[in-house]
């Protein structure tokens, strides 16, 4: 049975507002001092508008300016960014992620191994079918070349997928 979380309070107080934020109610106080805070004409804060005020202030009480709009979009986009790159490594270390180049050609050297297999298929094929007369027999000996050809494409990517990167190999 799934619980069922009580939605968030547009207004609360002091002691709530740490609660819901995970802060120490002294931080609540700091940041009201600091004129971080928003409250409504009850004197309760303003969940959301609080959490806006908090998020274009520069965090320092003492320093509690508006920070511009621009300044806060290129700090956005530095984070986003760094944090993406820490991501596409993660990822890449886990084995969740490839390197592009190496892994086209690792696809492509494969696929012209295939193509060339099923380019030469009439050639090794037709001396050794021209003289059957069982259509089953045909199938299976068609059938056994496919299935070699595709056993090889699948070692080649076996043997691809498991090259080891340079990036590891160096100990990045």
């Amino acid at each position: 049975m799934s619980a069922v979380l009580a939605p968030e309070p547009a207004f609360c107080t002091r002691a709530e507002f740490a609660r819901l934020q995970g802060f120490v109610k002294s931080y609540v106080t700091a940041l009201d001092r600091a004129g971080r805070l928003v409250f409504n004409e009850d004197g309760l804060i303003d969940v959301a508008a609080s959490r806006m005020r908090m998020a274009t202030t520069n965090g320092a009480p003492e320093r509690a300016s508006l920070t511009t709009t621009d300044y806060r979009d290129a700090r956005d986009r530095k984070e986003y960014y760094q944090a993406e790159a820490a991501r596409l490594d993660f990822e890449e270390r886990c084995g969740r992620l490839f390197d592009a180049p190496a892994t086209l050609a690792a696809v492509t050297t494969a696929v012209v191994a295939l193509r060339n297999g099923l380019e030469g298929l009439p050639e090794q094929m037709a001396p050794v079918l021209a003289p059957m007369t069982d259509e089953h027999n045909i199938r299976v000996m068609l059938a056994d070349h496919i299935e070699t050809l595709l056993s090889s494409l699948s070692a080649a990517m076996g043997v691809a997928a498991k090259q080891p990167r340079a990036d590891v190999q160096k100990g990045a």
